[in-house]
């Protein structure tokens, strides 16, 4: 077990953390590790880590990573494999984040090796998963965690990690396209502990079904456990992330309203920006959008670890989806050509949407038609609003080779699986445009009109009442 005194310190560490209380929760632990007079001790290690987390938090890198490698000392010291291979883990992330790639990797090596003596089965394969998740190797992270989860006990890291293995189990499966797989071990690890990651998770889970309503109420409670016992920041990440859940469907003004809120208790907040983004989108104010795309500027590197590369692999998707939206098709070529070499598989599929887009605007339809085939092969069956935007893609492709008849076929499956939500608008939209096409007038009518009573805000909304204006 550990020492009772490194749990009090810890929990009166955390407790002053979550209040937003950052330097209080500082000097506790550095009051608590001054009065320690062995120079060696497991909990000291620990605590040294802690308080490394929360010069990070405070943004003072350089100075955090100096107290990680004055822990990862500590831990040497007394052979405590289990909290030096975490030790490990947070100096190959601050290392990342000061640009250091080549000396990141070696330390996860470190983190590796470390884990690789852990006495106990269950904390060495728990260990082991950390690595991998960081190494972006979310299938091998999900085969050993499934094997924690069933039956491979942990020591004195099971109050800590308990909640942990779950959730990092099912973002791994979220990663890999398993919606179904990853709700199950998203509940899994509510049920142990609710907070916000599980109900992030959940929603996560829910969205690539594309089960809005239940998506949005455990977005709603995020927002409610962070606003209880969080730090502005958090709770401004978890207003953004219901507006980006009234994006989806539709109700961008209260979304707006909301990232409004975001950005007056947290000014600059890069979450709600992010969700602006796609709410001005959405709206078709695509100027708007690039502006707001053009000040971030903070994630420019692009050959780092997994997650540092998604981060910038984010912002050239949202540059591609300006430049597709302003049919500058070449110069969104680029961007989405370069956003697909950074992203994680799900996401890489996800944004492939708008590569066959940008694709079937250039007119290299041979081309998109082969992406498309590709995606098919991808099997993210599970992942409703992949198959959704595999009916779109389909559907466009089949509209610029005026194949009308197939075209309603995939529009028409496509609006079974997209409820009613902005992609329904635009399907509506699109089915409205082969009937013409067809010279199916009052077909053509009844599917502009059905655009339009989706009751969503979206640009596609303001082309159905156009077209059935132009009648």
């Amino acid at each position: 077990m550990l020492d009772d005194p490194f749990e009090a310190v810890k929990k009166a560490a955390s407790d002053s953390q979550s209040r937003g209380d950052l330097p209080g929760a500082i000097s506790i632990l550095e009051r608590a590790l001054a009065s320690t007079e062995t120079k060696f001790s497991v909990w000291k290690g620990m605590a040294r880590t802690q308080l490394a987390r929360l010069y990070w938090s405070a943004g003072e890198l350089p100075f955090a990573l100096s107290v990680c490698e004055q822990a990862i000392r500590e831990c040497v010291g007394v052979g405590s494999t289990a909290a030096l291979s975490d030790a490990h883990l947070l100096r190959a992330n601050l290392l990342w984040h000061l640009g250091h790639t080549s000396a990141s990797d070696a330390a996860l090596d470190d983190a590796w090796s470390a884990a690789e003596t852990i006495e106990k089965i269950g904390d060495r394969l728990l260990f082991k998963s950390f690595v991998l998740f960081a190494q972006g190797q979310f299938e091998s992270c999900l085969t050993i965690l499934s094997a924690v989860l069933q039956g491979a006990t942990l020591s004195q890291y099971e109050s800590g990690v308990r909640q942990n293995r779950f959730a990092i189990a099912a973002l791994c499966a979220l990663y890999l396209g398993r919606p179904a797989e990853a709700l199950e071990l998203a509940r899994r690890s509510h049920r142990v502990q609710p907070s916000i990651t599980s109900c992030e998770l959940l929603a996560l889970a829910h969205s690539q079904q594309n089960l809005w309503d239940a998506a949005l109420y455990w977005r709603l409670q995020q927002l409610e456990l962070a606003e209880k016992d969080a730090t502005s920041a958090q709770i401004a990440n978890a207003q953004a992330s219901v507006a980006q859940a009234f994006t989806l469907q539709g109700r961008c003004t209260d979304a707006l309203d909301l990232l409004d809120a975001a950005e007056k208790i947290a000014p600059g907040n890069k979450e709600a920006g992010r969700v602006r983004f796609h709410v001005y989108l959405a709206l078709g104010r695509t100027d708007e959008a690039l502006a707001l795309w053009e000040a971030d500027l903070d994630e420019e590197r692009t050959e780092e670890l997994p997650w540092v590369r998604e981060r910038a692999g984010e912002r050239l998707y949202r540059r591609a989806l300006v430049a597709n939206y302003q049919e500058d098709f070449a110069a969104a070529l680029v961007f989405a050509e370069q956003a697909q070499e950074t992203a994680i598989p799900v996401l890489r599929a996800g944004r492939v949407f708008t590569l066959i887009s940008v694709l079937i605007g250039l007119g290299r339809l041979d081309d998109a038609e082969s992406v498309l085939g590709m995606v098919k092969k991808e099997h993210f069956s599970e992942a409703v609003y992949l198959q959704v935007g595999f009916h779109v893609a389909s559907a466009g492709l089949l509209m610029v080779r005026e194949r009308w008849l197939e075209a309603i076929e995939s529009l028409k499956t496509g609006l079974r699986l997209a409820a009613q939500t902005i992609d329904a608008a635009m399907l509506w939209t699109h089915l409205g445009d082969c009937y013409e096409k067809l010279g199916h007038t009052d077909a053509a009518r009844l599917a502009w009109t059905n655009a339009t009573k989706t009751n969503v805000e979206s640009h596609w909304v303001q082309k159905a009442q156009d077209r059935l204006e132009a009648e």
